[in-house]
C-alpha cells in the first residue's frame, strides 16, 4: 500500500492497486489515476489506469481508418496497423456542382498522419464560381455577342447598338433586351426589341412632260394619295387640242416614292380651208381635220365680151393639212373669134360629120 498523493487529509489512507503492465503487443505508457473509492472510515482506494502504446511494426495491431465525403458518407474503411500510414485507393472524390459553384477536391482533414488509432478522415473541396454563357441575339435570332459571365454577374453588351432594317411599313429603333438583363445565375439569352414608326415616302403628280411638278408631299405608308392642285392643262399642237383624263399609274395606298404622272385625252385639230376666186373674191371654206387632203371642185369664171376662162388650177399645190390654208383659183384666158387650128389642118369639116376638128 503507498501514499494516496490525492487525498488532502494526512490521516486519510489510500490502497493503490496494482495494474498488470505486460500486455501483449503493446508498452506501456502511463499510468493515471482514475477514481478514488472510500472504502471504509478514514480509508480509501486509489483506482488506477494504465495507458498503452502499440509496438511499432507489429502488424497484429491495427486501428479502423475511414475516408468519408463532405456530407460524412463513408467512401473507404480498412484496418491499418499501427505506425503505418493510411491511404485512399478509391475514385478521387467529387462533389456535385451547384448554381454557383464547381468544386475540386483539395485533400483531407485532418492532415493524414502514421495509424496511431482509429481516425476519419473527410474529404475537403475548393469551391470556383461557376461562369455561365451570356447570349445576346438580334429580334431574328442572329447572335450579336455571347460571352462567360460568373454567377451573380452583370451582363453587358459591348458592341454596336443592335439595328433592324425597315421594311415597306416601318422603320426601327432600337428599343432594349427581353428580358430585362439581371444577375447571372444560369446560361441566358436577351433579345433586342425595337420600336416601330411609320415611313414616310415622297408622293409627287408631275404633268406629261415628266419633269414639270405640279404637286409634292410627304405621305405616311398606306394613306391615300389626292391631288389637290388646278386640274392639269397641255397645251395643244398642230395636231392636236387635249383635255385632262387622270393619273397614271391609277391612284393608290402609298406602299413607297410614287410619282403619278398626267394623261390626256386628245382630239384631233380642225383647220379652215379657205376658196377664193382669182379676184379674191370668196369660193367656199371647208373644215378639215389635221393631215387630211383637202379637195373642191373646178371653179369657173364668167366670159367677157373679149375673153372665155378655163379653169387652170389653183395658185399653190394641194397638200395635207397641217394649219389653217387659202387656195386661189387660177383661169387661163382664150380671146373670142379667133381660132387656131391645132390638128388637122387643111381639112374641112361637113356638119353632120362624126371626125373631129380641132382648133
Amino acid at each position: 500500500m503507498g501514499s494516496d498523493p490525492f487525498c488532502c487529509d494526512p490521516l486519510l489512507k489510500s490502497e493503490q492497486i496494482e495494474m498488470d503492465v505486460d500486455v501483449e503487443g503493446y508498452n506501456l505508457l502511463k499510468t493515471i489515476p482514475e477514481t478514488i473509492q472510500v472504502v471504509a472510515k478514514r480509508e480509501t482506494q486509489l483506482n488506477l489506469k494504465n495507458e498503452y502504446t502499440p509496438k511499432t511494426g507489429d502488424p497484429t495491431i491495427t486501428a479502423t481508418i475511414k475516408f468519408v465525403d463532405e456530407d460524412g458518407a463513408e467512401l473507404q474503411c480498412s484496418e491499418v496497423p499501427y505506425g503505418g500510414t493510411p491511404s485512399y485507393t478509391q475514385e478521387t472524390p467529387t462533389k456535385a456542382p451547384d448554381a454557383q459553384y464547381t468544386y475540386t477536391f483539395a485533400g483531407w482533414t485532418p492532415a493524414i498522419t502514421e495509424v496511431t488509432g482509429d481516425a476519419t478522415y473527410k474529404a475537403t473541396y475548393t469551391a470556383t464560381v461557376r461562369e455561365y454563357t451570356i447570349t445576346f441575339v438580334n429580334e431574328d435570332g442572329t447572335v450579336l455577342q455571347s460571352s462567360e459571365v460568373p454567377y451573380e454577374g452583370t451582363p453587358s453588351y459591348t458592341k454596336e447598338t443592335p439595328t433592324k432594317e425597315p421594311d415597306a411599313q416601318y422603320t426601327y429603333t432600337f428599343a432594349g433586351w427581353t428580358p430585362a438583363i439581371t444577375w447571372v445565375t444560369g446560361d441566358a439569352t436577351y433579345k433586342a426589341t425595337y420600336t416601330s414608326a411609320d415611313r414616310e415616302y415622297e408622293i409627287k403628280f408631275v404633268n406629261d412632260d415628266g419633269k414639270t411638278v405640279l404637286q409634292s408631299s410627304k405621305l405616311s405608308y398606306g394613306e391615300t394619295p389626292e391631288y389637290k392642285g388646278t386640274t392639269p392643262t397641255k397645251e395643244p399642237d398642230a395636231q392636236y387640242i387635249y383635255t385632262f383624263k387622270g393619273w397614271s399609274p391609277e391612284l393608290k395606298e402609298v406602299a413607297g416614292n410614287t410619282t403619278y404622272t398626267a394623261v390626256y385625252s386628245s382630239v384631233k385639230r380642225t383647220y379652215t380651208i379657205t376658196w377664193k376666186n382669182d379676184d379674191g373674191s370668196l369660193i367656199d371654206t371647208t373644215i378639215v381635220e389635221y393631215g387630211g387632203m383637202p379637195t373642191h371642185t373646178n371653179s369657173t369664171k364668167p366670159a367677157t365680151a373679149q375673153y372665155t376662162y378655163e379653169f387652170a388650177g389653183w395658185d399653190k399645190e394641194i397638200a395635207k393639212v397641217t394649219g389653217d390654208a387659202t387656195y386661189t383659183a387660177t383661169f387661163m384666158a382664150k380671146e373670142k373669134g379667133v381660132y387656131e387650128v391645132v390638128s388637122g389642118a387643111g381639112s374641112t369639116w361637113n356638119e353632120g360629120s362624126s371626125d373631129p376638128l380641132m382648133f
